[in-house]
């Protein structure tokens, strides 16, 4: 499997990564079959990365999402502590296994398929669990 790293623009140590085609293609498949449970799964708390159309796989503006984040801070300055985490660092750390158990009751019989893909990524260099933007 062959895996093309570029920089990310505006994001010094980030890079983004080009999956060849079929494997991307498949895994963009995927993404659009899980999408919607996913999505109806995640609590409020959870501001960025989300969909405005999970059955088109339209993502919400990040500006909407960084407004909902700002207005959580402002709660929790007001209100006590709040955590702030990198989810960059939290998708590099996934373990193909672990996705792949997590997939498999939203998309029954996908979970083996998902751990190899990620396996294979990982032999190319791929670190954790692949997620957007989009090329």
């Amino acid at each position: 499997m062959r895996v093309r790293f570029e920089p990310w623009p505006g994001r010094p140590g980030r890079s983004l990564c080009t999956i060849e085609q079929p494997v991307g293609e498949a895994f963009d498949a995927l993404v659009a079959r899980i999408a919607p449970a996913v999505e109806e799964r995640l609590r409020p708390q959870v501001h960025a990365v989300r969909l405005a159309d999970p059955s088109r796989l339209l993502p919400e503006d990040w500006r909407r999402a960084r407004e909902r984040f700002l207005r959580a801070v402002h709660s929790f300055d007001r209100n006590g502590v709040g955590l702030r985490l990198d989810v960059e660092d939290c998708y590099r750390s996934l373990r193909p296994a672990c996705v792949a158990q997590a997939v498999e009751p939203l998309a029954p019989g996908m979970g083996e398929w998902v751990e190899r893909a990620l396996q294979r990524l990982a032999g190319a260099g791929v670190t954790g669990l692949p997620v957007g933007p989009v090329a």
